[in-house]
């Protein structure tokens, strides 16, 4: 059996080792880290999170996707006085507190968002008609303050 010495991970980029390539670079990480084949995949799994890639440009956003990304906006929003009782969360760290209640307050509901919506309308922007319809139908139900305007090309001395 040799004793040759395991090579580290940092050292052999140091040494250019691997090339300059993800793939020599993925093999060299994987022989200096995984000392047991039965972790391969775990590595692989590991190693894969980090892939890079382009948008995916064939997915339909829809109107419950965007729905969902305004109800999130809307959370960063909320203001007011720690005086509303949250009842699950008092149930829940009671449960985890074995019994003894802890009692947890949160800010009260204010809807305090206001959206001001301008849309480009007609010409270039008959090819989006479907999406901006997606996204104001998702702003209208979502909001309770929203203005909403139209103007066409550049917003010039008045919009409608």
């Amino acid at each position: 059996m040799s004793t040759a010495r395991v090579p580290h991970a940092a050292g052999a980029l140091k040494e250019h080792v691997a090339g300059n390539s993800i793939d020599d670079f993925y093999f060299l990480a994987r022989t200096c880290l995984v000392k047991d084949e039965t972790h391969y995949d775990k590595f692989d799994r590991a190693f894969g999170n980090r892939e890079y890639r382009n948008l995916d440009d064939t997915v339909e956003l829809g109107t419950r996707n965007i729905k969902i990304a305004l109800r999130r906006l809307r959370r960063f929003a909320r203001e007011g006085a720690e005086d509303e009782l949250d009842l699950d969360g008092t149930i829940t760290g009671t449960a985890r507190n074995a019994g003894w209640l802890d009692i947890k307050m949160r800010p009260e509901r204010h809807n305090k968002v206001k959206v001001l919506l301008f849309l480009d309308i007609g010409g270039s922007m008959d090819d989006h008609i479907k999406v901006c319809e997606e996204l104001f139908s998702a702003a209208k139900s979502e909001f309770k303050h929203l203005e909403y305007f139209y103007f066409h090309n550049c917003i010039y001395d008045y919009v409608w």
